[in-house]
């Protein structure tokens, strides 16, 4: 008897949950974007997404495939409820950074802070999940990068803030000089596992969030000893 498989989607197609056999390591990524999803699987993905059926932008869809024994049921969820309103960007970074610049510190860690000057001086974005977003992305990389002492100072976190009037399109970077991220774990870093529960749920969150806000976000990591760190960037259509 042939398996099931349950992919639970994002609005934009990302892999929230794969259940009940399905890979966990699709979690956190776009199918259309894998190399190992067969086409008749993305092109069913894609039906549900657009299936004018959708009840407020949800749909369940069960499909049989040629090129897999499961049976696959697709489940498109809404995203995540947005309040935007009017938003001082460097107002906000300035908030939710505060305390975790004083810990920065405690550390002997340079956190830096920079928006600049093409960001407009209001933007219409959820301030309380971007708020969220961000802190959890500097939180995450204070515990990585190296701490100072009395005879070496510590690592750096920058976050910063650029625009593209063409778009337009803020982008929300947090880059740390850590130890990096290996490239066999990129690909199940917004998954929930064992030895990463609470940052993988964290950045999974953040990943709803910015599509939600109907962005992408993107992730470079070096584990090079000359270049390593990483960088994390949220880009949001604004």
């Amino acid at each position: 008897m042939a398996s099931e498989w349950r992919l639970i989607l994002s609005p934009d197609g990302t892999v929230l949950g794969a259940v009940e056999g399905a890979p966990q390591s699709w979690i956190g990524t776009r199918l259309d974007d894998r190399d190992d999803v067969p086409e008749d699987l993305k092109e069913a993905c894609r039906h549900a997404l657009s299936s004018p059926d959708r009840s407020g932008g949800s749909a369940a869809v069960t499909v049989a495939l040629h090129s897999m024994p499961q049976t696959i049921h697709l489940i498109v969820v809404d995203a995540m409820p947005l309040r935007r309103t009017p938003t001082d960007l460097r107002a906000l970074l300035r908030s939710a950074l505060d305390v975790l610049q004083r810990q920065a510190q405690a550390f002997d860690v340079a956190l830096s802070v920079v928006v600049e000057d093409q960001v407009p001086d209001v933007l219409r974005l959820d301030p309380d999940k971007i708020a969220w977003a961000v802190t959890v992305l500097v939180g995450n990389a204070l515990r990585y990068v190296h701490h100072g002492s009395q005879i070496m100072p510590g690592g750096t976190i920058a976050v910063r803030a650029t625009y593209n009037s063409a778009g337009p399109d803020l982008m929300l970077e947090v880059q740390d000089d850590g130890a990096g991220i290996p490239a066999d774990k990129l690909r199940s870093l917004f998954s929930v596992g064992p030895d990463q529960p609470r940052v993988g749920l964290g950045l999974s969150m953040i990943r709803e969030v910015v599509a939600a806000h109907a962005g992408h976000i993107d992730v470079h990591s070096d584990t090079d000893a000359f270049h390593r760190g990483t960088r994390i960037r949220l880009t949001l259509p604004v």
